[in-house]
């Protein structure tokens, strides 16, 4: 999967989804290796992007991936090589993870 990844909302942790993409922000300093894990339905790695040191303000990363649809993704933040659930959205939804992903139905 290649997507157009671009600067995203950094008012707003967790997933936004917008228009023709979705926003993903959570915490992460410039000095860490970032990265948004997908998954595809059947709990296998489908994707891996990158979220570039130039978009951290402060402790905080951001990144805008196009493309990307919101329907029924399953996710999670990898930061200098751990997976790291979505806290956001676990607070929110509590309930709604599967095995350590986030999902979003």
């Amino acid at each position: 999967m290649n997507y157009t990844v671009t600067e995203g909302n950094y008012l707003r942790f967790g997933l936004q989804s917008v228009k023709d993409g979705v926003i993903f922000t959570f915490a992460g300093e410039k000095e860490d290796v970032c990265a948004v894990i997908l998954y595809d339905r059947s709990l296998k790695v489908a994707g891996r992007v990158e979220a570039p040191a130039a978009f951290c303000r402060g402790a905080v990363r951001s990144i805008y991936i196009h493309g990307l649809k919101a329907d029924h993704l399953l996710y999670n933040y990898e930061i200098n090589g751990e997976t790291v659930p979505d806290q956001r959205l676990q607070e929110e939804k509590s309930g709604m993870t599967r095995e350590g992903q986030n999902v979003i139905s």
